[in-house]
């Protein structure tokens, strides 16, 4: 960018400061002066050059005159503001090193822009922004941000939409996982010496007891009660096979004709009735329910029992794992939609998680505040972007933030310049 460029750039920006309504009057007072005063200065120098080569060449009035009663406060105004625009002016000016120029062949913050950078991060990062309020607030703002309700509505309703794009593959997850506990819990439970254990400590002590045996026997003879008929159809069935299998020569029919003659259907119904009626058939069965379990505690001790119990392990297991196993690829996603989507789930996530979340949260920082302060590099950071920049832009952020201030202070040096040229003038005109 050429001189009359910036210069026809930087009168517009102060001109937009002198023209904004929202700025204060003594703002806009100083930019008003501040966009005449520099071009005055100038012309004064000028104007005064001008004047005394014309007092030479034969309008020495003009010049006395000048001299005499403008020329004292006007260009003492001039170097008084000329003189603060250079001084802000060489801080930054010539960006880049200049070899030709003597005595000041680069800006003042240019030559030592590192130790600026590091005295600034060190300024913002330590005393404008100060560690402890930034934890403090970092404190307020996370508790206040994991307990505000509009927070959870907005990750519910976020969760929420996923999971409906998503439960094939939650379950694609899930399944394997569930399939792989539940199948060696299953492993684990059902082995041959948990089923021998299971007999010894539930079924076996059940059946010694009398009370569970009366209870047995009682069901039995109900049963047998109701049904009669089939059972003595099965009897006489099961007696004429036995007959046929003793005499095969005897001609089947032969045998069910012997059989009815001796014992009609109806008699063996009456029999068996009558025999589930007697008290002792209650009492027989009481007993022989003693017998088969110690008959079943010597199968499970034998060898042929423990290789049956085996057998019927591992079958269970593998029934078991494969019944499970189609229970959850047909049940889970409905299950893991309705889990996720329940409002008690997100009661609980309301009510409890997140404030204990929050609580845990205030106290760790609480805690570890300057842990987590030092961890955010403030300096570092602040030193790392301004060297970052390149000067020209760097100048420009400091115009940005204290242009106004920068120029007020010509403004100043240029009434204080004219106050003290006033001063002169009256010393001369007393004298």
């Amino acid at each position: 960018m050429n001189p009359l460029h910036e210069f026809i750039e930087k009168q517009k920006g102060i001109l937009a400061v002198a023209t904004d309504k929202k700025n204060g009057t003594d703002t806009k007072i100083f930019a008003w002066c501040e966009f005449f005063l520099f071009p005055a200065s100038i012309l004064s120098i000028a104007a005064t050059v001008v004047i005394n080569i014309l007092g030479v060449t034969g309008y020495g009035n003009l010049a006395s005159i000048w001299n005499k009663w403008i020329a004292p406060w006007l260009l003492a105004g001039a170097v008084g503001y000329l003189t603060n625009w250079l001084a802000i002016l060489m801080l930054f000016r010539p960006y880049v090193e200049k070899k030709w120029l003597i005595g000041w062949k680069r800006g003042l913050i240019p030559r030592n822009i590192d130790d600026k950078a590091h005295k600034m991060g060190e300024m913002v990062g330590n005393e404008l922004l100060n560690p402890d309020a930034i934890a403090e607030e970092l404190k307020a703002e996370l508790g206040g941000f994991l307990r505000n309700p509009e927070v959870v509505n907005e990750a519910k309703a976020k969760f929420q939409s996923f999971i409906e794009g998503h439960v094939q593959s939650i379950t694609d997850f899930l399944v394997p996982e569930i399939k792989g506990t539940l199948k060696t819990t299953v492993n684990e439970l059902v082995t041959p010496e948990n089923l021998r254990k299971f007999w010894d400590e539930s079924i076996e002590p059940r059946m010694r007891s009398e009370e569970t045996r009366a209870k047995i026997a009682g069901v039995i003879v109900d049963f047998a009660k109701k049904n009669v008929a089939p059972l003595a159809s099965l009897i006489r069935e099961r007696a004429i096979e036995a007959l046929d299998r003793e005499h095969p020569f005897t001609p089947r029919a032969l045998i069910e004709w012997l059989f009815d003659f001796i014992i009609s259907e109806n008699s063996m119904k009456s029999m068996i009735g009558a025999w589930l009626g007697e008290r002792d058939t209650a009492t027989m069965l009481r007993d022989k329910l003693v017998a088969v379990a110690d008959t079943m505690k010597s199968w499970i001790a034998s060898g042929e029992g423990k290789e049956s119990l085996g057998s019927f392990a591992e079958e269970s297991r593998d029934k078991l794992n494969s019944l499970l196993e189609q229970y959850l690829e047909k049940a889970l996603p409905k299950f893991t939609r309705e889990a996720l989507e329940s409002p008690r789930l997100w009661n609980w996530i309301e009510d409890e998680l997140l404030p204990r979340i929050a609580t845990e949260v205030e106290g760790y920082v609480s805690e570890h505040k300057q842990i987590i302060v030092d961890k955010l590099h403030l300096a570092t950071r602040v030193e790392n972007a301004i060297n970052g920049m390149s000067i020209p832009k760097f100048h420009n952020t400091i115009n940005e933030v204290a242009g106004q201030h920068l120029g007020a202070s010509q403004v100043l040096g240029f009434i204080l310049g004219a106050a003290i040229g006033v001063l002169q003038m009256l010393q001369t005109f007393l004298s």
